[in-house]
């Protein structure tokens, strides 16, 4: 019973900090990309990337990503915001009332380079 709690709360800490991971380097890629249709492409991408690339399963996941601000002129300032969520499986642990999975979610949030030409 203790060791599957142990376990349980170490899966849960190591997927929540994968999937702050995911949204921050989605984040920055969606950042880099000169028009929004190319920061979403790349938001999403990088995201799902990272998540399999942390060995992460998830039974369930979604990258919402924010990229207007990438569509404006240059100099003037902008932020894209990228928000990631992935359902855990915790079924797999036998352990009396513990939940059969659990939604992890962060936010990132980086500025463009507002100096960069957009066309």
């Amino acid at each position: 019973l203790l060791v599957g709690l142990v376990v349980g709360a170490g899966r849960i800490a190591l997927a929540e900090q994968a999937v702050q991971q995911a949204a921050a380097q989605a984040a920055r890629d969606t950042s880099l990309a000169r028009t929004p249709s190319a920061g979403v492409t790349a938001g999403r991408a990088t995201a799902a990337r990272v998540l399999a690339g942390q060995g992460l399963d998830c039974t369930s996941a979604s990258t919402t990503v924010s990229a207007a601000a990438l569509g404006y002129p240059p100099g003037q300032p902008g932020t894209v915001t990228v928000t990631t969520t992935c359902r855990v499986r915790l079924s797999d642990l036998v352990v009396p009332g513990f939940p059969g999975g659990r939604t992890l979610s962060a936010t990132s949030s980086m500025p463009r380079d507002s100096y960069v030409a957009t066309r």
